[in-house]
């Protein structure tokens, strides 16, 4: 399944973001936060 994160730039995000790495079934298709925009996170 394809997971899109959005806030990932906060705590919760982030978290989110690196539970849905680990997982085998997931891939992480999108990671969005605007005060983030145009950074890598």
């Amino acid at each position: 399944m394809r997971v899109g994160v959005n806030g990932a730039g906060g705590r919760m995000g982030a978290t989110v973001c690196l539970a849905v790495s680990l997982d085998p079934e997931l891939e992480l298709a999108a990671a969005v936060d605007p005060q983030t925009a145009g950074s890598e996170i």
